[in-house]
């Protein structure tokens, strides 16, 4: 059949994608779980009959190329046995969905004997057995010690439910009630679907939408290639560390080198940790979809997230038995959104500083958005005897990244979870046995900036009227360094935090009511700062207090607008202390929010002497003499760097004052100048750091001071370049 005409081609691509999205309502209406229903932890696909990725969700878009890679493995491990009215389900990482608590169950669209398409949904489920409540088994050293794999498994044969099938799953589960109602929410959207997609076909004809399927996947891949050709070729790197395995505080190498050519990209991610004796590994498909995340994100915004357009634009290299390339039976309870969240970090970081120079897509770059995730879960008997279990995903009203022209939202929610919502707290207090004291924004989490990153919130809650303690659950990453890097002289957000207030005074303060908003007034007899993954008893008077990190910054801080400054003072978002450290901003009147110009003016050059008073210059830097040689047709490429011709060719230097860093197919990093810094003298926030080898490292121009990037690194770690262009 020919290429459908562009109105139907328009009205099926719409139509298709609100199907898809009304199999995700119909699933979250009829879910019991405020993990699904209230705060959108799930996620929804359609693929094609060979199981190509044609539409994902805006959900948890984390595990949604994860649900067209189940959607293969079902295909593959049943072959012809596969019916009208089947369903499968799984939850198994090594056939698709990213950990064992995200059970997908996908199902075949048929047209009489043929099938069309299939759809599946995934979910969070609060609980599906394991050790621990909540299944991040923290403290296991392998799979053998979690939830249990579920490789695919008919749940509904023709029609009728498996109830020997379905028994099984729900065997495991310590809330098996929720777990049954979102089997049947799941199969309740699946039925929506194939009445839609059938409805489609009776109005359309089964060729138009077979055809229309091979349309869109070319559609999606001839536009991103055609974005990728306007940009320059190159070679971004970037590595970061996973902090702590579920049993001890090590670090793990996450490293990804990120090759353009033309319309393709290589992420090679060899030289990563290989696995950990913990839970935090992801396996290959866990890996395809940290990039995936990245991708849709900043390379299909408006179009449609078709993992299957994009088959044959990147290609990925990686050792296997790797941190990012697990090998079974290694731990993955907690692989996301531990290390699969680095690897989007780290695609986030690439793809950015990538699209920063380009002219044309400049504005669609971002620096990398706070980690979205600082897992609790609190689990024991509620005020009726019963067992719960509540996971809190509070943690994805973190930072977003600032964008080259504009701050990162406040509280913005998750790069990886773009439709997660921020949990109600009456409803979360109306469920369980629990009591939120405060949510706040709390400044100094943003990475500062020319723009600065979105701040992350700190809450805290305790038990209420729970008839024993609670278990407590952390299984965080981001503690023992930041992980919300910066771009191009931004900073990077703050570390993430738990920290326990035993034995305070907190009824005594709510009896007389008064509602505090910070620990501050609060006594108690130890505040104990939690690690990254930990599980802990929470007593009657305890508190929990949990701070979400902000976005990375943009651009060197001195360059920001102080009116902006003067707007988050105004807003209780920075200090004076604050606003003259970082940004170089002086008020002469603090209570009318005044700015000081020319103590403005001195102060940010004193900051820019003090940089280069204290600097260690990289490589040939101290060669690169630029008052010696005549720099002609300066073309600004960021804020931070510029391309100019001179006498030898083409060269990288500085916007500001024209310091040559060297051929402009090097990296400036190694042109530069660069200090160490500690953590804590970014933002009072870092004092929770659970590493004291980590420091910040900027790099800045030789000649002005401009600051260029700031990496965050061990203090032994090498000095490494993160940028080479080409041609």
């Amino acid at each position: 059949m020919d290429k459908l005409d562009q109105v139907t081609f328009e009205v099926l691509k719409n139509r298709v994608m609100a199907v898809n999205n009304e199999q995700a309502i119909v699933a979250a209406r009829m879910s019991g779980s405020s993990v699904c229903y209230d705060a959108y932890d799930f996620n929804t696909a359609i693929t094609t009959a060979e199981g190509r990725g044609l539409y994902i969700g805006l959900y948890n878009t984390g595990i949604g190329h994860p649900i067209t890679m189940a959607i293969q493995s079902i295909i593959s491990s049943f072959g012809t046995d596969v019916h009208d009215g089947d369903a499968f389900l799984t939850n198994d990482p090594w056939y698709g969905p990213v950990h064992q608590q995200d059970m997908t169950i996908a199902a075949p669209v048929f047209w009489y004997d043929e099938i069309v398409c299939w759809g599946a949904i995934s979910i969070h489920e609060p609980d599906v057995g394991g050790p621990v409540p909540g299944s991040f088994s923290v403290g296991a050293k392998d799979c053998f010690g979690e939830a249990p794999l579920i490789p695919p498994l008919k749940i509904v044969e023709e029609g009728q439910e498996r109830r020997d099938a379905i028994y099984h799953c729900l065997r495991n589960s310590r809330t098996p009630e929720l777990l049954a109602l979102d089997i049947k929410a799941r199969l309740g959207g699946l039925n929506h679907l194939k009445r839609r997609i059938r409805e489609l076909i009776e109005k359309y004809g089964k060729d138009t939408f077979l055809t229309f399927q091979e349309q869109l996947l070319e559609y999606v891949s001839t536009v991103v290639k055609e974005r990728l050709r306007s940009l320059p070729d190159g070679v971004w790197s970037a590595s970061t560390y996973h902090d702590h395995d579920g049993t001890d505080n090590i670090l793990y190498p996450v490293h990804l080198v990120l090759t353009k050519q033309g319309e393709k990209l290589t992420f090679d991610f060899r030289g990563s940790s290989p696995q950990a004796p913990g839970i935090i590994n992801c396996t290959l498909m866990g890996l395809h979809a940290g990039i995936s995340a990245a991708l849709f994100t900043l390379l299909c915004y408006e179009l449609p997230w078709s993992s299957g357009g994009l088959n044959d634009i990147y290609e990925v290299i990686v050792d296997e038995g790797s941190i990012v390339n697990a090998t079974f039976p290694a731990g993955v309870s907690g692989g996301f959104p531990a290390v699969i969240w680095n690897v989007t970090d780290l695609t986030n970081y690439c793809l950015g500083q990538m699209l920063a120079c380009s002219a044309r897509l400049r504005d669609e770059a971002s620096s990398v958005w706070a980690p979205g995730y600082n897992g609790t879960f609190l689990s024991g008997l509620d005020r009726d005897q019963k067992p719960f279990v509540d996971v809190v995903l509070d943690g994805t009203a973190c930072g977003d990244g600032a964008l080259v022209h504009k701050d990162g939202i406040d509280s913005g929610g998750s790069f990886i979870v773009l439709q997660v919502r921020l949990s109600n707290v009456e409803l979360q207090e109306l469920n369980f046995p629990k009591l939120v004291l405060w949510r706040r924004e709390s400044g100094e989490t943003a990475g500062p900036g020319k723009f600065r990153g979105g701040c992350g919130l700190e809450e805290a809650f305790m038990p209420h009227k729970a008839p024993i303690p609670l278990t407590d659950v952390v299984c965080s990453f981001g503690h023992a360094l930041p992980l919300a890097l910066g771009m191009l002289g931004g900073y990077p957000g703050s570390v993430q935090a738990n920290v326990i207030a035993r034995n305070t005074n907190i009824k005594d303060i709510l009896s007389h009511g008064v509602l505090p908003t910070r620990l501050e007034g609060i006594t108690a007899s130890e505040v104990k700062t939690l690690p990254a993954k930990h599980i802990t008893e929470l007593g009657f008077n305890d508190i929990h207090i949990a701070v979400y990190s902000g976005g990375g910054g943009y651009g060197d801080p001195l360059e920001r607008d102080p009116r902006l400054v003067r707007k988050d003072l105004a807003n209780g978002l920075c200090t004076t202390k604050y606003a003259a450290d970082v940004y170089g901003v002086i008020f002469s009147d603090t209570e009318n929010f005044v700015v000081d110009t020319e103590a403005t003016f001195q102060r940010r050059q004193e900051i820019r002497d003090d940089r280069l008073r204290n600097a260690t210059h990289v490589g040939t830097t101290a060669d690169n003499n630029s008052t010696e040689q005549q720099i002609g047709n300066i073309q600004t490429l960021t804020d931070c760097l510029a391309i100019g011709n001179v006498a030898g060719g083409k060269v990288i230097c500085c916007p500001s004052c024209q310091h040559i860093y060297g051929p402009h197919t090097s990296d400036p990093r190694l042109g530069a100048a660069f200090r160490e810094r500690a953590l804590i003298d970014l933002s009072e926030v870092n004092k929770y750091a659970t590493s004291e080898d980590i420091c910040l490292r900027e790099f800045f121009c030789p000649g002005c001071g401009l600051l260029i990037a700031v990496d965050v690194v061990r203090t032994n770690d090498e000095v490494t370049g993160s940028m080479w262009l080409r041609g």
